[in-house]
């Protein structure tokens, strides 16, 4: 399975694709960096493309 597949059966409400490799829970977000989320004091790489669709959360 792909993480495009994987990213299709979870509802868009509380998921977000940040990167071609994660997808991470919208209500687990610690904080939003320069191209990146903290989550639970884990850093993911947040790619350029994705950046926009983070604005919202």
């Amino acid at each position: 399975m792909t993480i495009t597949e994987a990213g299709d059966m979870l509802p868009e409400s509380k998921f977000i694709r940040v990167h071609r490799s994660y997808i991470v829970a919208k209500d687990k977000i610690d904080k939003i960096e320069c191209h990146q989320v903290c989550i639970k004091g884990n850093e993911v790489p947040v790619d350029a493309s994705y950046m926009q669709l983070l604005q919202g959360v």
